[in-house]
């Protein structure tokens, strides 16, 4: 799962999302839309602020697991870890 769908599901879990998100990270409510539908992707400062904005690591919302870092891209799992 991708952080836009990820970030989609948590938005039809929890209404009103996408003003109060907005207003949280400082960016427009339809800045919220455009990364839900993958037109645009938050800098890693915005990315920061959507985490700690739904209390999350930001690891879940960017989808980054050691398994996934390994199989994308090193071939050695040792080394990864």
């Amino acid at each position: 799962m991708d952080f836009n769908q990820r970030l989609k599901r948590l938005s039809a879990e929890k209404e009103p999302f996408k003003g109060d998100l907005a207003r949280f990270i400082g960016v427009h409510y339809l800045q919220i839309s455009r990364y839900e539908e993958k037109e645009a992707t938050p800098f890693a400062d915005l990315m920061t602020k959507v985490s700690n904005a739904l209390c999350l690591p930001s690891d879940f919302l960017m989808s980054v697991s050691s398994d996934n870092l390994a199989n994308s891209k090193l071939t050695d799992k040792e080394l990864l870890n």
